[in-house]
């Protein structure tokens, strides 16, 4: 949940001279044993900003909780193929999924078990959203950025892991979702294309695709 699946949405936003030497300063690494933590955290923080999390679960406690057990599994035990790459800083995190591998709605992290904080189920609005982007996922294959989070926004990390694994895929398609209306401009610097909108009562989100190598 490309903030929001994917994402939560690394605008960056240069602020100063520091910034642009911080950015240039990132390279990618694949995440190394032992940081698993780490990385859960980083999206956890991340995603706790991210605006359909908070239609989702507006109970901070609920989210954060939800968010630790979805990252803590996606992490620790990602579906075969997946590449988990970090910022060089550990200050970023990307989350791929291989072509053809299905992630259960982009494994979206807002918490489409429950839903507006109640344990029972989602919401009939969650329940419709998250159907009807089951139903508009682009044909495989496609790579799926399945999340983007970083520990502080801005700071140059998501255009890093970005650039790097679309220069490495080339044309091999990409696609991904988004909660995050704001993330559209942000995503749009590298290719990506809005190819669906779904709307319920106070959320939407979008599917993206493209990507294929276009530097920001």
């Amino acid at each position: 949940m490309s903030t929001s699946p994917t994402t939560a949405g690394d605008a960056d936003r240069a602020t100063s001279p520091l910034d642009t030497r911080t950015r240039l300063a990132l390279s990618v690494r694949d995440m190394a044993p032992g940081e698993e933590a780490v990385v859960v955290a980083i999206l956890v923080d991340a995603f706790d900003r991210d605006p359909l999390a908070h239609w989702l679960y507006p109970n901070a406690d609920e989210r954060r909780a939800n968010h630790e057990k979805i990252f803590g599994e996606v992490v620790r035990t990602p579906p075969p193929g997946t590449l988990i790459e970090v910022t060089s800083d550990l200050g970023t995190v990307a989350i791929w999924y291989p072509p053809g591998t299905t992630g259960g709605r982009n494994d979206d992290p807002s918490g489409t078990t429950g839903g507006n904080d109640d344990p029972s189920g989602p919401t009939p609005d969650a329940a419709a959203l998250f159907a009807a982007i089951d139903a508009a996922t682009p044909p495989q294959p496609f790579w799926n950025l399945a999340f983007l989070g970083a520990r502080v926004r801005g700071a140059g990390g998501g255009s890093a892991l970005l650039r790097h694994r679309l220069s490495a895929l080339g044309d091999v398609p990409s696609a991904l979702w988004t909660g995050n209306e704001a993330n559209l401009a942000f995503y749009a610097r590298f290719g990506f294309v809005p190819v669906s909108r779904h709307d319920v009562p106070r959320a939407s989100a979008w599917w993206l695709t493209g990507g294929r190598g276009r530097r920001a």
